[in-house]
């Protein structure tokens, strides 16, 4: 499972990705992002735990094409 930061760079193996769903507080700038062609599933840390999305079909897309990553569980993050 793919772990998207700030930092994360846009690659030639990496798509837009748009994450639907989750907290009402999960910043808008976080949910249009890149994650890496094969990822699956990608977590984004946010309130001291990881907000994790799943791409249920990779035939779905947001009207500016990106993929659609769903929402599906939080974690805490571990200390």
């Amino acid at each position: 499972m793919e772990t998207m930061t700030s930092s994360a760079a846009v690659r030639e193996d990496a798509v837009e990705a748009y994450l639907a769903g989750g907290p009402t507080d999960f910043p808008v700038a976080l949910r249009r992002t890149h994650v890496p062609r094969s990822a699956h599933k990608v977590k984004v840390e946010h309130r001291g735990g990881r907000e994790q999305f799943e791409c249920m079909d990779r035939a779905v897309r947001d009207e500016r094409g990106a993929l659609v990553y769903t929402w599906f569980q939080r974690t805490p993050i571990a200390e």
